[in-house]
């Protein structure tokens, strides 16, 4: 019966410390990658699921913070996604790309402001809720986020072959995690 929080930071936040400390990393763009990748982004994807009926259930008698956000989204579930983020673009940096410029890319920015208006719209327009309640929405999402995939795979040819790689890493620590949060009743 351990805390879905807990369960994240012994799989993803503990092995995301020790890369975020072991070598000479960028702490605040790391950061604020994780934020937008994983929190952002991961906000968009828990909010639409749950506009079509959501594929996870949530026993929260097991998260540590219950409270809910606008559009029924859960805060520990953020907090997870933010956390799971971080990993991930720590194992990639720290294995697999070795010449990363420094500091922000000049598109954080306006992509971040982009999709908090986005979100936004999404919360306080209701055209836009039924234009995201769609039969297997969770394929939809999954097939559209291949694009910013394909373009970076594009642009960047050279780090494709990292990113698969530390898609690879972070597959095996899904597994564990998913394997836990089921026999919790997730």
């Amino acid at each position: 019966k351990i805390p879905m929080l807990l369960l994240t930071l012994l799989v993803f936040g503990i092995p995301a410390l020790y890369l975020l400390f072991r070598g000479k990393k960028q702490v605040v763009r790391d950061t604020l990658g994780a934020v937008l990748v994983g929190s952002v982004f991961g906000y968009m994807l828990e909010y639409v699921s749950a506009l079509n009926g959501g594929f996870w259930t949530y026993n929260f008698e097991h998260f540590v913070f219950k409270q809910l956000l606008p559009g029924g989204v859960p805060l520990e579930t953020m907090l997870w996604a933010f956390i799971w983020a971080l990993y991930f673009i720590l194992v990639y940096e720290h294995f697999f790309d070795g010449q990363a410029p420094r500091g922000l890319s000049r598109w954080y920015l306006p992509v971040l402001l982009l999709s908090l208006v986005g979100i936004f719209n999404l919360l306080y327009f209701p055209l836009s809720k039924e234009l995201f309640i769609v039969p297997y929405a969770y394929v939809w999402w999954g097939l559209f986020s291949l694009l910013p995939v394909a373009v970076v795979a594009w642009l960047y040819p050279r780090a494709a072959p990292g990113l698969l790689a530390a898609g690879a890493v972070l597959v095996l620590t899904n597994i564990v995690f998913e394997w836990a949060s089921l026999r919790e009743g997730y």
